[in-house]
């Protein structure tokens, strides 16, 4: 179906009319056709509205992410496997790192955020560790830190243990099990215990 339009006589379909009166005779228009081009107006802001809050939520969605997630970048270290930086997750645990009765304080300026995979937050006084991406193992996450951890090793703060060297003792626990930290994967909720002692008595 058409309609004659009555400004300039063009047959227009009906769907198409009041938008060709907006678009062609906008500034002669007066009573019904007037009103119906206004009333097509707030229609269509109606109905883009829903577009628009849609694209807000987005952003807003995309800005909360990268504050969460968009922190340093992983550091070079050699542990014997990387994590994987572009599989983003987000787990928390305890630990603590003791050496001959000294405990590391992990809220020390030196610890905090210095890998986009693994550290702690000032904010919340390094009381848990935050892990960013998958495959983070114990071995790598110490190695952010500075220090280097086996087996049967541990150097920390310039001090190297050895459990080949007599009367030292060096233990990787996680949940109170025993661990190889190159090959364990850190997990949510994880309680991560490391501990170098020497027996000084023995050195005597």
């Amino acid at each position: 179906m058409t309609k004659r339009c009555p400004y300039c006589g063009e047959s227009v379909a009906d769907e198409e009319y009041v938008s060709h009166l907006e678009r062609a005779h906008d500034g002669e228009l007066e009573g019904l056709d007037r009103r119906l081009v206004d009333e097509h107006g707030r229609t269509a802001s109606r109905n883009v509205k829903p577009y628009v809050l849609g694209v807000a939520v987005v952003v807003l969605f995309v800005v909360a992410y990268l504050a969460i997630f968009l922190m340093p970048a992983p550091v070079e270290t050699a542990a014997v496997q990387q994590p994987d930086a572009d599989s983003p997750t987000h787990l928390h645990g305890d630990i603590l790192l003791e050496y001959d009765g000294t405990v590391v304080d992990f809220d020390d300026p030196q610890y905090i955020e210095q890998d986009g995979c693994f550290h702690f937050h000032d904010y919340d006084n390094a009381e848990v560790w935050h892990v960013h991406c998958e495959g983070v193992t114990l071995e790598y996450a110490v190695a952010t830190l500075g220090m280097e951890l086996a087996e049967d090793s541990l150097v920390v703060e310039g001090e190297a243990y050895d459990e080949d060297d007599a009367g030292t003792a060096v233990s990787a626990t996680v949940n109170g099990d025993p661990v190889d930290p190159e090959r364990y994967v850190l997990e949510d909720g994880d309680d991560v215990r490391i501990v170098a002692e020497t027996d000084r008595e023995g050195d005597s």
